[in-house]
């Protein structure tokens, strides 16, 4: 399920309670989880042994590219629910 569509869930789920008590609490939390921030921090300077520099050519000899199995890649995505079809989003990749 994607993000829009659990949100439209979960709205739908609050248009259907019927107690002002459970509304109230909801607004309480909603209010409580949207003042977060959330804090993300990167500390670069931590990590040893990463590379200044990428060489397009060595990283090709070190991981070739392998192609991809495209039956077994829509076969996996079957399950999955999209806003798009499966070729509008790869069609996205070639723009």
């Amino acid at each position: 399920m994607t993000l829009e569509q659990r949100k439209y869930h979960l709205i739908q789920e609050i248009i259907s309670i019927g107690r002002v008590e459970v509304i109230e609490l909801l607004d309480q939390l909603v209010k409580k989880v949207a003042s977060v921030e959330p804090s993300y921090q990167i500390e670069l300077g931590n990590h040893e042994g990463l590379a200044t520099s990428v060489d397009l050519e060595q990283l090709e000899r070190e991981r070739p590219i392998k192609p991809l199995d495209m039956e077994a890649f829509f076969k996996e995505t079957e399950h999955i629910i999209w806003d798009k079809s499966v070729e509008e989003l790869l069609g996205g990749l070639d723009r």
